[in-house]
C-alpha cells in the first residue's frame, strides 16, 4: 500500500503543489509589502531592492512552516530509540515538501538580488526536485537514501535554518534602524544560536542508520 501511495504521487502533483506555493508566495509578498509600509516608519526611505528582498523573505516564511509540517515526523523518527524505518509515505512527504519549496523559490528568483551566490542558492530547490524525479524509478534502498537526504536538506536548510537566517538578515538590514543596540544584539544572537542547533542536529540525523519499512 505504501508503495502505491508513493507511485500515485506523480510529477503532475509536483507541478500543482509548486504552482500553489508560487501563487501563495506572490500574494504574501504583496501583503508583506503593504504591512511593512504601513507599520514601519520611514520604510519608504530604504532602497527599493532592500524593500523587495525583505518582503519576499517574509512571504516565504509560511511555506517554510509547511515544509516543517511535512518533514517533521521523519526528522523525529531519526531521534527515536527504536530502529527508524523509511516508508513510502516518508518519500511522498519529502517530495511534497520539495515541491512547495520549489514554488516559493521560483517566485523568489523573479525578485532582483544583488548577489549572485544567493541566486545560485535559491536555484537548489527547483534543481533538487528535478534531480529527485529523474532518479526516482522504484522504491529501493537507493531511492530511500535520496529521499532521506532531500528531506534533511529541506527541513534543516530551507525550513528551520531558513527562518533563522531570514530573521537575522532582517535584523541586520532593517532592525538596526528601529531597535536599541542591546535588543538588536540579543535577537541576532538568538538567530545564530538557532542556526547552530539546526546545523548540529542535521549532522546527527544524517548519521542515522535508516532501513526500508
Amino acid at each position: 500500500m505504501d508503495t502505491l501511495i508513493t507511485f500515485s504521487h506523480s510529477f503532475d502533483s509536483d507541478v500543482h503543489m509548486a504552482s500553489l506555493a508560487f501563487i501563495v508566495t506572490g500574494l504574501l509578498y504583496r501583503f508583506a509589502h503593504e504591512q511593512l509600509e504601513a507599520r514601519l516608519p520611514k520604510w519608504t526611505h530604504f532602497p527599493q531592492t532592500l524593500r523587495d528582498r525583505m518582503a519576499v523573505e517574509m512571504a516565504c516564511i509560511p511555506v517554510r512552516l509547511g515544509l516543517i509540517a511535512f518533514t517533521l515526523p521523519s526528522v523525529l523518527a531519526a531521534f527515536s530509540p527504536a530502529a527508524a524505518n523509511w516508508s513510502a509515505v516518508d518519500t511522498r512527504n519529502a517530495l511534497v515538501a520539495c515541491a512547495l519549496m520549489t514554488g516559493a523559490y521560483l517566485f523568489d528568483l523573479i525578485i532582483y538580488r544583488e548577489d549572485v551566490l544567493s541566486v545560485l542558492h535559491h536555484m537548489m530547490g527547483p534543481a533538487l526536485l528535478v534531480w529527485t524525479r529523474a532518479c526516482f524509478s522504484s522504491f529501493t534502498a537507493a531511492d530511500a537514501l535520496v529521499s532521506r537526504s532531500l528531506m534533511m536538506f529541506v527541513f534543516f536548510g530551507a525550513a528551520t535554518g531558513g527562518i533563522a537566517a531570514t530573521s537575522g538578515v532582517f535584523l541586520l538590514r532593517v532592525g538596526k534602524k528601529y531597535l536599541a543596540r542591546r535588543q538588536l544584539y540579543g535577537c541576532f544572537a538568538l538567530c545564530v544560536a538557532c542556526l547552530t542547533v539546526t546545523t548540529v542536529l542535521s549532522k546527527w540525523t544524517r548519521g542515522t542508520d535508516w532501513s526500508i519499512g
